[in-house]
């Protein structure tokens, strides 16, 4: 029903369009088709014919000609040729082609006409053999290909549809022949290098495109190519592009299709080439036993590549077993787990060529498989006293792994300090996050958010009033601190980074003291003030 909406609409037009003709690339004139003929479901793709290969889609209207666009198929009385053609089909496709053989401008005169498929529904590529009589007159010629649905136009050429009212559904495409009475004699067939280079080929497995002139040009210009080897060794490919294998002398070598005792040869010189690779032995260094039995240890393997003079580098790689393992470049073997792997070499020269070794590896380190911190004895995560301490722990499991930790300090609102067996130190309000990761494996980490109160109830005044100033923040080299009232011995400055770690401590020793803060890395740190009564204050410091 969707075919059947606009064509009562389109009839009127439809007869009208029918019968104009269009100027030919040949000295006839063919009738076109109606401009109402709908490609919207269904066209044609590909056209394949001899020596015409044309895909296209869904054109702007249904009719293509490509009769000078496309280079003509060329064709020979009495010889068999494929049409092939492919389409987007809907339903109920049927598929002709028409060829002028006589040239009088009608294309489905006795013998014109081919039906290439008959009611059919998929995108083919549908085929019918096709000769040209000994009639065919030589010379350029109209080839028309027509996709018709449900066959409305009964096959006539011209779309002379059955159903006055409507062309139908489908495309037509046009296409020149080129028609010659016999394949000429082949006379003679001469061999040369493209662009007339050198007969030679220097470069590792370099190539040489040849080229084969058969003479007269309107004979078959088709050869079969071969290499007839000499002191050295080549391929060659159906395009005559020869590819170097062995140093030495070769010929390729062109004979005509059409007649085999029309040949030629060129002697081609062939050096620089890579001596090919006959095996690959691997081993371990000093013939040492196969195996690896301490944790973590290494197991140096060797790759004897054949012949000595050939490229003697190979690619390693482990194939895991009941084990696993990784190797290097220069193939280290580094043991992970316990069980078998291969230690495997394959020539960079050559792929085919290649050896692997088994290993045997034992007594390596469980892997760690969580961390898990917590709080001394389950206390609540929180220091509320001023400089408190707060003792952390790290569970790493299993327990037959590598129990050590880094502690670290992950700042947030607060700040604080850890040692390196967990003992965390309150500095300044707010929340941080005491931080262990396995030392055996730093994928495995955890933290637990620590809430701190009660911080720099005594010294918060010196900076917050300006009794104590720090400048210049940011600093490069040198830091000066300042009090600004009345100075008593007993005060410590410190400074940590923000992993909690301490990176610089002194006695301020006096009203003001200048401080080399050079060594330190640029970054942001917390610097941070204890009085003689053990209360403590601390300000950020940019290093720059």
């Amino acid at each position: 029903m969707r075919k059947q909406l606009k064509q009562l609409s389109a009839g009127l037009c439809a007869v009208l369009a029918f019968g104009f003709a269009s100027p030919e690339a040949s000295a006839q004139t063919y009738c076109t088709p109606s401009t109402w003929q709908d490609n919207t479901y269904e066209w044609i793709t590909n056209v394949t014919f001899a020596g015409i290969n044309n895909t296209t889609g869904a054109g702007l209207t249904a009719y293509s000609n490509f009769a000078a666009t496309v280079s003509p198929g060329q064709v020979t009385i009495g010889t068999s040729y494929t049409l092939s053609v492919s389409i987007v089909p809907d339903a109920d496709e049927y598929i002709y082609a028409f060829i002028d053989w006589n040239q009088n401008g009608v294309l489905d005169n006795a013998g014109e006409k081919y039906v290439v498929a008959t009611d059919v529904s998929g995108t083919g590529p549908y085929t019918v053999s096709i000769t040209p009589p000994a009639t065919a007159l030589t010379g350029n010629t109209r080839m028309r290909i027509m996709l018709d649905w449900d066959d409305t136009n009964a096959g006539d050429p011209c779309l002379g549809e059955t159903e006055f009212w409507w062309d139908g559904y489908g495309e037509t495409e046009d296409y020149t022949i080129t028609v010659q009475s016999s394949n000429p004699v082949v006379t003679s067939v001469s061999v040369a290098t493209q662009g007339a280079v050198p007969a030679a080929i220097s470069t590792n497995a370099g190539t040489l495109q040849m080229t084969a002139t058969v003479l007269p040009a309107t004979a078959p210009q088709t050869v079969t190519w071969s290499i007839v080897p000499g002191t050295g060794t080549a391929t060659i490919s159906a395009g005559g592009l020869v590819t170097a294998q062995g140093n030495g002398t070769v010929w390729a070598k062109a004979v005509s299709t059409a007649d085999v005792s029309k040949k030629d040869s060129l002697q081609i010189t062939i050096s620089n080439q890579v001596i090919p690779v006959t095996s690959v032995t691997v081993a371990t260094q000093g013939a040492v036993p196969a195996a690896i039995s301490t944790n973590a240890g290494t197991l140096q393997m060797t790759a004897a590549v054949l012949p000595a003079t050939a490229p003697q580098t190979v690619t390693w790689s482990i194939v895991p077993g009941t084990g696993t393992a990784s190797i290097s470049a220069a193939g280290l073997v580094t043991a992970q787990t316990n069980g078998m792997v291969w230690a495997k070499a394959v020539s960079t020269a050559d792929v085919n060529k290649k050896d692997s070794l088994q290993i045997t590896i034992s007594n390596q380190a469980v892997p760690v498989n969580s961390v898990d911190v917590s709080t001394q004895g389950g206390v609540p995560a929180a220091i509320s006293t001023n400089a408190g301490t707060l003792q952390m722990m790290a569970t790493v499991l299993p327990a037959t792994a590598t129990q050590t930790v880094t502690w670290s300090i992950v700042a947030g609102t607060g700040t604080a300090t850890i040692s390196a067996d967990g003992l965390v130190m309150a500095q300044t309000n707010g929340t941080v996050w005491a931080k262990a990761v396995s030392t055996a494996d730093v994928s495995k980490k955890d933290s637990l958010q620590i809430q701190i109160t009660n911080q720099g109830t005594a010294v918060n005044d010196l900076f917050s009033s300006g009794a104590v100033s720090v400048f210049p923040n940011p600093v490069i080299n040198e830091l000066v601190i300042n009090f600004d009232q009345q100075y008593t011995d007993g005060f410590e400055l410190t400074v940590v980074n923000l992993l909690g770690q301490e990176v610089y401590r002194a006695r301020l020793s006096s009203k003001q003291t200048t401080h080399q803060l050079a060594q330190l890395v640029s970054g942001t740190y917390i610097l941070s003030i204890k009085d003689p009564g053990g209360h403590r204050s601390g300000i950020k410091i940019i290093k720059q």
